[in-house]
């Protein structure tokens, strides 16, 4: 009779991952790609360039973790063939038992690299609120990840063929969310791309943000990738039904869906600053036809301002309230489109571009345009989302009210236009 007898198998897993050379090799280089990214790439030590954002030290982990997790599963199931028929244990104990060893692993691995956000410390401050959703977020996607490369690990006996097709299609589903960033997609494919994306579902977690939505397609993707392996092995000791894994499909796709109708959002950044206010929302659900919201963001600018990457995503949160909403990012990499952009009033800006020494400048667009009924409004440039919910909904609010906010300054006692500017920012961030 098959036992559930999880913890003995526990201990070997372990056991075997802990006698493994290459697993300890591949969790060193994944600590210390981290560090180096962090701290190197992103120009930590570099004076005025240095940030403790948090963002930029998860935002590098899905991408090391297409290497390092199928380091982790690659020899699964390469010497297992026919272990559940020697020993008393059951095939999805062994399946269940596997991957537990593996997410093991790979979080106390990971929480080697918490020495990283703790460094900030002597520096700055770190988000603490941040930190422990990236941490939630990191757990999630990592077991996710695991459960579906053990199912890839099913597909083949060598461990070599087991790491190239986990790494190769982990590559596509991390990185499908980037494609609509240099190519033009409708809609409702962007909106496919970053659902299929395993690290777009993380993105949120990584600034701060617990969503629903993302933690349930872990949750599911695991149970699934967990459920194929199950019946892979299954399936090569004796004939399964087929309509077992027709009705767990089934049965996730309509969960799925049901997480997607249904979902919290929590936004644990100071002043939240990812989430549309209340006033935003009012104006959103006084539209009445469709109100197209068109980012022109150049390719160039990502890298030397990644805060674009909030604008873009601050953005699409109008499209994720309301469907009345389209939300689309342009490349103006062509000279029609900058034609176009300088007829309407966005122009190009200069922006000052450090590499290896010599300095340049590089021309770049990062202008947004708002069309309603016949009605165009411009944010000409915006490179974070500092004040970007303020000038959406100044210009929202005029093109639905056909009002605008005023200030007005009474200046005295010979005061200069450069105090007057400044005055009204003031009280432009109090109107906001």
């Amino acid at each position: 009779m098959k036992k559930n007898n999880i913890l003995p198998l526990l201990k070997r897993e372990l056991f075997l991952f802990l006698i493994n050379p290459a697993i300890w090799i591949s969790s060193i280089i994944f600590v210390l790609a981290i560090g180096i990214h962090f701290y190197f790439r992103n120009s930590f030590f570099v004076l005025g360039k240095g940030s403790s954002d948090l963002r930029l030290y998860f935002a590098f982990i899905p991408y090391i973790s297409i290497l390092y997790i199928p380091s982790l599963t690659m020899s699964l199931w390469a010497n297992e063939e026919g272990i559940s028929d020697t020993l008393p244990v059951s095939t999805m104990s062994l399946v269940l038992v596997k991957w537990l060893a593996s997410v093991i692993v790979f979080f106390i691995t990971f929480l080697v690299t918490l020495i990283i956000p703790l460094s900030i410390l002597f520096f700055g401050d770190i988000s603490v609120s941040n930190l422990i959703c990236g941490i939630v977020g990191i757990f999630l996607f990592g077991s996710a990840l695991l459960a579906f490369a053990q199912w890839a690990s099913c597909l083949t006996k060598s461990p070599v063929g087991s790491f190239c097709i986990t790494a190769l299609i982990l590559s596509v589903m991390n990185s499908i969310h980037l494609i609509p960033l240099y190519i033009n997609l409708p809609t409702f494919l962007t909106k496919i791309t970053n659902y299929l994306s395993f690290a777009w579902h993380f993105d949120a977690a990584g600034k701060g943000i617990l969503d629903t939505r993302d933690i349930f397609f872990y949750i599911i993707t695991t149970v699934f990738f967990l459920s194929s392996a199950w019946y892979i092995q299954r399936s090569r000791q004796k004939k399964v039904s087929k309509k077992y894994i027709w009705g767990m499909v089934t049965l996730l796709i309509l969960f799925l869906w049901n997480s997607q109708v249904w979902f919290i959002r929590i936004d644990t950044t100071k002043n939240q600053q990812y989430s549309l206010s209340s006033y935003s929302k009012e104006l959103v659900d006084s539209v009445n036809e469709s109100f197209q919201i068109t980012y022109y963001l150049s390719k160039e600018l990502t890298s030397l301002y990644p805060q674009v990457s909030d604008v873009s995503e601050f953005l699409r949160s109008y499209n994720t309230y309301s469907n009345k909403i389209g939300v689309t990012v342009i490349n103006p990499e062509t000279e029609d489109i900058q034609a176009d952009l300088k007829a309407i009033g966005i122009q190009s800006q200069q922006i000052e571009s450090t590499n290896k020494g010599t300095t340049s400048f590089v021309t770049v667009y990062s202008g947004i345009v708002l069309e309603y009924e016949g009605i165009t409004e411009l944010v000409p440039f915006v490179l974070s989302t500092a004040s970007l919910e303020y000038d959406i909904a100044s210009r929202m609010q005029s093109m639905l009210y056909q009002k605008q906010r005023q200030i007005m300054i009474y200046v005295g006692n010979g005061l200069s236009l450069v105090l007057c500017a400044t005055l009204a920012s003031v009280c432009r961030v109090f109107l906001h």
